[in-house]
């Protein structure tokens, strides 16, 4: 290990301590982190079928480009773990394992990595609003992570960092182009769908 890795480790260890529960935290803070770590995350792909359903062509092309820049941040933090593999804060005995996780590679986390791919690519799309309640719940899960032992605060802005890259590749150029068409194809499936929707109820 380089002194540069040293000094780099001993920093998320430092930040790690700095944020994770301890020993014996209250039933309440457990329970509240859990809730964060395991069920937050599917606040994501309910807020990008409320963008569909809700808006019109411009959010709709938002709310398909934000869930393709998840995809690719995920597969892309895939590769990242795959060459930076880490154990886990519990797996060092630096936690009790709060969150009964797999003892597998630490970095990144992925549960961040989704969250923020998201709101970076709506943030990208212009879509404030949803923008910022997703990078705020990206920060929650990653905190819920760290806080029961299954993750440096390393992992967590990895995870930022990479959906950072992920997140413009379909609001420009060739990616803003697949993602129109996908989002105008499935748009047209959709009010096709509602259209014969519409046509059974009048026909009753």
């Amino acid at each position: 290990m380089t002194t540069m890795q040293a000094t780099f480790e001993a920093w998320n260890r430092a930040a790690f301590a700095a944020l994770a529960a301890g020993t014996a935290p209250s039933p309440a803070s457990l329970a509240f982190a859990r809730a964060l770590a395991n069920w937050a995350i599917y606040a994501t792909p309910v807020a990008l079928v409320a963008l569909w359903l809700a808006g019109g062509t411009a959010q709709r092309r938002a709310a398909v480009g934000a869930a393709a820049s998840g995809v690719l941040a995920l597969a892309s933090g895939a590769a990242a773990g795959a060459a930076f593999v880490h154990a886990r804060p519990f797996m060092l005995g630096l936690s009790p394992n709060f969150l009964d996780h797999a003892p597998d590679n630490s970095f990144p986390s992925d549960h961040a990595t989704l969250a923020f791919a998201v709101a970076f690519a709506l943030w990208s799309a212009g879509r404030r609003g949803p923008a910022a309640a997703l990078t705020a719940l990206g920060a929650a899960i990653g905190w819920a992570r760290v806080f029961l032992g299954a993750h440096f605060p390393a992992d967590v802005l990895g995870a930022a960092a990479i959906a950072l890259v992920c997140a413009p590749v379909f609001a420009q150029g060739p990616g803003r182009a697949v993602r129109d068409l996908v989002a105008d194809v499935g748009e047209r499936i959709w009010d096709g769908a509602l259209a014969r929707v519409g046509a059974r109820r009048r026909s009753v």
